[in-house]
């Protein structure tokens, strides 16, 4: 995502996701090849608001909003 960020909204972000950052992906299924290998994961706790233009197998011109004041768990 390239677009929507301040340089403040990063840095809060990324705190916010280090304190829930976990070893593991949360996939039952192994993932292919390399995947994942330079990915960090994190627990499902926050809900990110995205704006796109269409869904055609991936996001076309995605910008962030910010994050959402729902649980992750509200979202299916």
């Amino acid at each position: 995502m390239g677009t929507g960020f301040s340089a403040k909204d990063r840095r809060i972000l990324r705190v916010q996701l280090e304190a829930i950052e976990q070893p593991t992906p949360p996939f039952t299924q192994p993932l292919a090849g390399d995947a994942g290998s330079s990915m960090r994961w994190v627990s499902a706790v926050y809900v990110g608001d995205i704006e796109y233009r269409e869904f055609t197998g991936h996001l076309r011109h995605p910008s962030w909003k910010g994050l959402r004041d729902i649980p992750a768990s509200t979202v299916g």
